[in-house]
């Protein structure tokens, strides 16, 4: 679940309830999102799921994500305080009616 990011939507739904700061909610998000990939990895690697095809993924996915974070990191420190209710929900409802789509699949 933590690995496909499936609780990320709850989380942040119920941080953005809270009275936490922009900064604050981030970094809860972050330290979530960590302990349970990390939890999950550890899972799947003593379970011997994880094997040589695992690591070329990683090896593809590792720059995209890596960029991925710079950029959001810079766009956190030039946006300034901006609400993550303005900015957050309206692409967590986005993303919910996106999934309702109909998927054509052979």
């Amino acid at each position: 679940m933590s690995m496909a990011s499936a609780g990320g939507p709850p989380l942040m739904l119920y941080l953005l309830s809270t009275r936490l700061s922009t900064a604050q909610l981030r970094g809860t998000a972050i330290v979530f999102f960590a302990i349970c990939s990390s939890c999950s990895l550890l899972g799947l690697g003593l379970s011997g799921v994880l094997g040589a095809g695992s690591l070329v993924w990683v090896g593809w996915l590792i720059v995209p994500a890596w960029l991925g974070n710079a950029f959001g990191q810079w766009l956190f420190h030039r946006a300034g305080p901006i609400s993550l209710r303005y900015t957050v929900a309206p692409l967590l409802i986005l993303l919910s009616l996106w999934m309702l789509l109909p998927i054509n699949t052979p």
